[in-house]
C-alpha cells in the first residue's frame, strides 16, 4: 500500500542493509521496488522474506534491474520466528520492515527485540490499540491509517508501528477520498457488460461500500470496494456509453485493479500486458 513508500522515505538513505518480512502480502513488495526505482537508493543488501515465490516472475518482468539485487528468502507457513532468527543472526541488518497479520507479528517481534533491530511494521487486520501495546510492548509507537486516505479505495484500515530512528512527520496529510469510479476506464475494450437501470439514489461520493441490491458481489462506483480477498469475483455498477440506459455492471480489468489497490504505474502497465498463463496478484 501507499504507506510503504512513506515509511521507506522516512528512513533516509543512510541504510546499507534492509530486511523486508512479508509473510502474507505482496503489495508492500511493489512499493519497495517502486521506491528503489524512484530514489535509486544505493543499498548494499536488500533481503526479502516472503511465503510465496511464484510472484517473483512478475517482479522480474516489471523490474529486472532491481530484481537482480534482491536476496529472496522463503518463509515457512509455521514457525516464522525461527527463519527470521536464523537470517538475522547471519546477516548484518540495519533496519527491518514488516507487513503482516497481528498473529504473525507476535512471532516475529520477539526476535527483532532480542537482537535490538529497529523496525517499521504495517499491521493488517482488526486489532485494538490496547492489544497492540499489551502483546508487543510500549516501545512501539502506533498510528492508525485508512487505505482510502493514502491513495486506495477500500475501507481497509491498518496500524503503522515503529521503533528506533523514524521521522513521524513523514506521515502524509490525508488525501481526498478515492472511490471506485476514479479507478475506472470509461470504455474498456474486451469486457463483458450487462445493462442495468440507472441508480435511484444520489451518486455523490461516499466513504463506504455501497452494494447493488439486485446483483451479487456488485458495488456502485461512487463508493469503496471491499478489502482485498484474493479473488476477481467482484463486479461494479458504473456508467457506460455502449447501452441505452448508460449504466452497466461489469468486472474490473487488471489495470483497474492495480489502480484500486494503488499499485505502482509501471506494474499497472505490466498487468495490462500480462498473458493468460502468467499468474497475477489478483488471481
Amino acid at each position: 500500500m501507499s504507506s510503504t513508500t512513506v515509511l521507506l522515505s522516512s528512513l533516509g538513505r543512510s541504510l546499507k542493509t534492509i530486511l523486508f518480512i512479508i509473510p502474507s502480502g505482496w503489495l508492500s513488495l511493489l512499493f519497495l521496488i517502486e521506491y528503489l526505482m524512484e530514489t535509486q537508493s544505493k543499498f548494499e543488501g536488500i533481503h526479502v522474506c516472503v511465503s510465496d515465490f511464484s510472484l517473483k516472475k512478475l517482479f522480474r518482468a516489471a523490474y529486472p534491474s532491481v530484481y537482480s539485487v534482491i536476496h529472496w528468502h522463503k518463509l515457512p507457513s509455521t514457525d516464522i520466528s525461527s527463519k527470521v532468527s536464523s537470517l538475522t543472526s547471519k546477516v548484518q541488518i540495519d533496519y527491518v520492515f514488516v507487513d503482516c497479520l497481528p498473529a504473525e507479528f507476535k512471532q516475529i517481534y520477539p526476535v527483532l527485540k532480542q537482537q535490538g533491530l529497529p523496525c517499521v511494521v504495517s499491521l493488517q487486520g482488526k486489532v485494538r490499540h490496547s492489544q497492540l501495546r499489551k502483546h508487543n510492548g510500549p516501545e512501539i509507537s502506533w498510528t492508525r491509517i485508512c487505505h482510502n486516505e493514502v491513495g486506495g479505495c477500500s475501507p481497509s484500515t491498518f496500524w503503522i508501528g515503529h521503533t528506533g530512528a523514524f521521522r513521524s512527520e513523514a506521515f502524509p496529510e490525508p488525501l481526498p477520498a478515492i472511490v471506485i469510479r476514479d479507478c475506472l476506464d470509461y470504455a474498456p475494450s474486451g469486457v463483458q457488460i450487462e445493462e442495468i437501470d440507472p441508480p435511484d439514489h444520489s451518486m455523490n461520493r461516499i466513504s463506504e461500500i455501497r452494494q447493488h441490491t439486485n446483483f451479487k458481489n456488485t458495488y456502485w462506483c461512487n463508493g469503496l470496494i471491499p478489502a482485498p480477498t484474493g479473488t476477481l469475483d467482484i463486479k461494479v455498477a458504473c456508467a457506460s456509453p455502449f447501452v441505452q440506459s448508460k449504466w452497466v455492471i461489469r468486472r474490473l480489468t487488471p489495470k483497474e485493479w492495480a489502480r484500486v489497490y494503488d499499485s505502482p504505474v509501471v506494474l499497472e502497465k505490466r498487468l495490462a500486458e500480462a498473458t493468460p498463463d502468467e499468474r497475477l496478484p489478483y488471481d
